[in-house]
């Protein structure tokens, strides 16, 4: 049971109705004056290069905010996989994602960088990852199986996922 197309629209709609999530993703008013004062098409670059979550961490630092602020914690990548893996986990326990045996949040260190995301584990024991810090999307995260998120390796975003074979 690989993960298709309609169980990861699932997932993420089980994200995008939960206030938390929806707090910790967007709105992005930050990223959003810096994608404005650099030109139309940035939010849509940082978006698909998966880097919105990073230049919104460093926007955030030079405003003075890091490890501790409130706000800090809650948008940066380990406050956005709590969030959101509790957001699946509630959806599981209602009988809405029935394809899916658990999530949690799941580590890397590439190039000395931790990064976290949101890791789902199928009936099938087949397993992937949700990045919405990657794309600061509510209804378009990062996509990957987890080996290659663990990686580094290209993720695909949802709006051009068709599923995993």
């Amino acid at each position: 049971m690989a993960l298709s197309k309609e169980t990861a629209r699932k997932i993420i709609e089980a994200v995008t109705i939960d206030t938390e999530c929806q707090n910790a993703i967007e709105p992005n008013p930050t990223l959003q004056k810096i994608g404005g004062m650099l030109n139309p098409t940035t939010g849509f670059l940082l978006e698909f290069s998966h880097l919105a979550g990073s230049v919104r961490n460093a926007a955030m630092m030079l405003q003075g905010k890091y490890v501790g602020d409130k706000e800090f914690d809650e948008k940066i990548c380990l406050g956005i996989a709590l969030v959101t893996f509790k957001a699946i986990l509630k959806a599981i326990k209602q009988g809405k994602l029935p394809e899916i045996h658990t999530a949690s949040s799941i580590h890397r260190v590439h190039w000395g960088i931790h990064h976290e995301a949101t890791w789902i584990r199928m009936k099938d024991d087949s397993e992937y990852v949700f990045d919405w810090h990657a794309t600061l999307k509510m209804r378009d995260p990062a996509i990957s199986k987890a080996e290659d998120w663990l990686i580094a390796k290209t993720a695909i975003n949802f709006v051009l996922f068709s599923g995993f074979k």
